[in-house]
């Protein structure tokens, strides 16, 4: 690859997502400590863990994007915009944020590279986040290169009647549109069962099955035995 194009994703704090909604940071800091207060013991931290985590994510994205610029050509995007943008086909994916960004972004890719990079370790236990910032730049460079050892995921795919369809890298929501719980019947469909979900009443798909089964061995072993099976496609990222 002559000229590596490194696309890199980001996302929103929660500090953020409350100042678009509160529209300034003390009124973000009174609704916290407001709620702390009605709350009791279920407190959220506070405004000053809101404002850790939001210093803390940037000071780690100013330093990934430092060190992937020396690598190629860097583009920066905020997952809210992962719909509209065309990947190309050997761009070189970073993601720095939650397991639920990598899961977002993975359902965009069609065969690029992806490298997740955890933006704070000592309080993010990302499941599928391997990277510190540290480390990311070293492994872009090897995937650039072509010497990156990737690792198969499976994608699961709900088709509608109308021809619609949509991916998910570790489960699909079967219910309202408005994500409210849902109380389905567990049923078999060719050997895949479907279960409610504890906590939410939603159903689990078989590949949201089987990691529950595999994280109890191993905390990255998802991906080292694809579920297959006429109902379900498999990409490779």
């Amino acid at each position: 690859m002559d000229t590596a194009k490194i696309i890199l994703v980001t996302r929103k704090t929660r500090l953020e997502g409350l100042i678009e909604r509160y529209n300034t940071r003390d009124q973000v800091r009174f609704y916290l400590e407001h709620n702390d207060a009605q709350v009791g013991e279920h407190r959220s931290g506070g405004f000053e863990l809101y404002a850790r985590e939001h210093d803390v994510y940037y000071q780690a994205l100013q330093r990934l994007q430092d060190g992937l610029a020396k690598l190629g050509k860097l583009h920066v995007i905020e997952r809210a915009y992962l719909p509209n943008f065309l990947f190309g086909e050997d761009d070189i994916v970073v993601t720095i944020g939650i397991d639920g960004l990598v899961v977002n972004t993975a359902k965009y890719l069609d065969g690029q590279p992806l490298v997740a990079v955890n933006p704070d370790p000592a309080h993010i236990d990302g499941i599928l986040l391997p990277f510190s910032v540290d480390q990311a730049s070293e492994v872009v460079k090897r995937a650039i290169n072509g010497e990156a050892n990737a690792r198969r995921i499976s994608m699961a795919q709900a088709q509608l009647q109308d021809g619609q369809s949509l991916l998910a890298f570790n489960d699909l929501f079967i219910g309202a549109r408005s994500h409210v719980s849902a109380q389905e019947r567990c049923r078999r469909l060719r050997g895949l069962s479907s279960l409610p979900d504890s906590r939410s009443g939603a159903p689990r798909t078989a590949i949201l099955q089987r990691r529950d089964r595999l994280n109890r061995r191993g905390r990255h072993r998802l991906a080292e035995q694809p579920v297959q099976h006429g109902e379900w496609d498999v990409g490779i990222f």
